[in-house]
């Protein structure tokens, strides 16, 4: 079957490949203790206080984001007025212009019928650690980016930023190839303009990617499917889309219930995830030294 748009990268350079990064078994940290956070589906670092991290519902919930710290309290609940929420399925964040940015995916599209996608830009707001109980916040999007495929219509369930070159990547999840497309911010904040995207690679051999995630610093990229993650690194010689051909390392993830959620911590190695479901388990992933060996996920 050939997927019209979607050509085969070009084959890696000879270049020696980067140190090979290893994780430990997952760490439980917490139960999330606010119910309402019933499908966990996109999950993202808090660039503006340690400590915290944003999550979002899947389709069915308002424009709505979540502060929860790692002792899986609620922080706050971020309203996002003038958002519509028909199928947020993944969230990343960055540092950008000495601002903390959060971006939101509305691309699922289970059906493979939506012509126009949309992207929403949010300034990240400051939460008070302080308060007794969790705060309501109000804010609007910075820039609401529209967007369809050249190829058709695709679900797509992974979103990520790499701060390096301001491009977002985003890629699909059903079809038979994992096609691979990107933008390049600044564009134009024109809500009436639709950016039409090409795909620029392809990701192979993976089973309904449904996360994703690029560090801080571009080195590594993370891919999450219902099973496990799948970890990849780019050389100083490559773009994403040629190392994202590449071969990954897997990455063991504990059994969840319906896993569709991976981020980075601030330190671009630590990876944290949640699952779908109530009750929905915070779990942390810690790099492990080159010598030390690898195992189950614990409490």
């Amino acid at each position: 079957m050939l997927v019209v748009g979607c050509d085969r990268p070009k084959p890696p350079s000879h270049q020696a490949p980067p140190r090979v990064v290893r994780y430990g078994p997952a760490r439980e940290l917490a139960t999330l203790a606010d119910r309402s956070i019933n499908e966990s589906s996109g999950l993202a670092v808090s660039w503006r206080q340690p400590g915290l991290l944003w999550t979002h519902n899947d389709s069915g919930d308002g424009p709505e984001l979540f502060a929860i710290d790692h002792q899986g309290k609620t922080r706050a609940r971020l309203w996002i007025d003038g958002a519509q929420a028909r199928d947020w399925e993944d969230m990343c964040s960055f540092q950008l212009d000495q601002k903390a940015w959060l971006l939101i995916a509305d691309t699922g599209d289970n059906d493979r019928r939506r012509k126009i996608l949309t992207l929403y830009l949010v300034e990240e707001p400051v939460v008070d650690f302080t308060a007794q109980t969790s705060q309501r916040l109000r804010t609007r999007p910075t820039q609401v980016i529209r967007l369809r495929y050249s190829d058709g219509c695709h679900d797509v369930e992974s979103i990520a930023f790499d701060v390096s070159t301001r491009t977002i990547y985003l890629l699909t999840k059903r079809s038979l190839r994992k096609c691979l497309y990107a933008l390049t911010l600044p564009v134009e904040n024109d809500p009436d303009r639709t950016h039409i995207l090409s795909p620029v690679g392809v990701v192979a051999d993976l089973y309904s990617p449904n996360a994703m995630d690029i560090s801080s610093d571009g080195q590594l990229a993370v891919i999450c499917t219902y099973r496990h993650a799948f970890l990849y690194s780019r050389r100083d010689d490559q773009t994403w889309p040629e190392a994202l051909a590449g071969r990954p390392t897997m990455v063991r993830l504990p059994k969840r219930r319906q896993g569709e959620s991976i981020c980075f911590g601030r330190d671009g190695r630590t990876l944290f995830l949640t699952s779908e479901k109530n009750p929905a388990p915070l779990w942390q992933l810690d790099v492990l030294p080159p010598s030390a060996p690898s195992g189950k996920a614990s409490k």
